[in-house]
């Protein structure tokens, strides 16, 4: 299976990549996801937002959601996203590894809000941007991971 041009990844089953997807609900069906889904080994977060009001006060970032202390979990942040700052991935690691979890950040040199996931903003417009070298870069980590988790 060919995830994108010169990427290889047969030998990730369709099962390894489900249990490494993050599933976020709310109340009740939050509840109804987890129980109807296996844990998760392998948790990657592109940008781990979480906010601010307007004066400055920051809310903590919440780590009830992660479920499975045993995942190993990879927060991807763009050090140029000015939508979701870098500051928020790093409070989210921080919060993760002080509540027990295997917590690691990579911050992407470059990487802004719209390149981590193939797009870029044209005129305030998101476009798809399918040849984005920040995009793979992203790609190959969510890889990596998946892989070194068995």
């Amino acid at each position: 299976m060919l995830v994108s041009p010169g990427v290889d990844v047969q030998h990730a089953r369709c099962e390894t990549i489900y249990q490494s997807l993050f599933v976020q609900g709310r109340g009740a069906l939050r509840k109804e996801l987890w129980r109807s889904l296996q844990r998760p080994d392998v948790i990657v977060a592109v940008t781990a937002c979480h906010y601010e009001n307007p004066d400055g006060v920051r809310y903590p970032f919440d780590t009830t959601g992660y479920s499975n202390l045993d995942a190993d979990v990879v927060i991807v942040g763009g050090v140029d996203d000015d939508t979701c700052e870098l500051w928020q991935s790093q409070d989210a690691t921080e919060a993760l590894q002080v509540a027990g979890y295997d917590t690691t950040l990579v911050e992407i040199d470059g990487g802004n809000h719209a390149n981590v996931v193939f797009y870029e903003v044209v005129n305030g417009e998101w476009l798809v941007s399918p040849d984005e070298p920040v995009g793979y870069e992203v790609v190959q980590l969510t890889i990596d991971a998946i892989a070194s988790a068995g």
